[in-house]
């Protein structure tokens, strides 16, 4: 009985956290009636020294002045280790910048830009976690970044508002005081037949 309730409670939280993976938005700034999106993402998984990574982006609600860059970053974390973390590392070191550069209008949607750029590893560079933080900039007031860990950052946002909401209905409810004269009533009996034995 008590596995079933355990996996009527997860499941119910597991319900809860797909609505917020749903709604999880877009890296997007906004400026008035102005926006600016963009979804970057690496499409070399693995590379050795001298190689070339290839790291695309797409953007909307970009203009003609519009720069899409990408950060290289290198997270402190073997990579062996990483198979059994959760996550990668929160903050990553800027080791490289490398510009992308305009390819055309997206073949099924006109109003989204893509992007491409090469990132050749350097001969002498360490192994390591890398990742790439794809910026969109527009002039002077929009600027969009897509960074890899802002999945990571949403997904414990969404699991820490289900703990908050449960640690606050438990505060509300109070079931213990319900039965804490049991508790008291039994530690009184205890007291007077000379307390628990050893």
């Amino acid at each position: 009985m008590k596995r079933g309730a355990i996996v009527a409670v997860l499941l119910m939280l597991s319900m809860s956290l797909s609505v917020g993976v749903a709604e999880i938005p877009a890296p997007n700034d906004t400026n008035g009636n102005e926006y600016l999106s963009v979804d970057g993402y690496v499409v070399t998984k693995f590379a050795s020294v001298g190689s070339e990574v290839e790291i695309s982006a797409l953007t909307r609600g970009h203009s003609d002045s519009t720069l899409v860059t990408a950060e290289i970053l290198k997270y402190d974390i073997d990579p062996v280790e990483i198979i059994d973390s959760v996550s990668i590392p929160q903050d990553g070191t800027v080791i490289d910048m490398v510009s992308l550069q305009r390819s055309g209008a997206h073949e099924e949607d006109a109003n989204t830009m893509t992007w491409n750029g090469v990132y050749t590893i350097p001969v002498n560079a360490l192994g390591g976690v890398y990742g790439a933080r794809i910026i969109a900039e527009d002039g002077c007031c929009l600027r969009a970044v897509d960074d890899p860990t802002q999945l990571t950052n949403v997904l414990r946002n969404e699991v820490e508002k289900v703990f908050v909401a449960l640690d606050d209905t438990w505060q509300e409810i109070s079931p213990a005081d319900d039965i804490s004269w049991e508790f008291e009533s039994l530690k009184l009996i205890v007291d007077n037949h000379g307390g628990w034995s050893n």
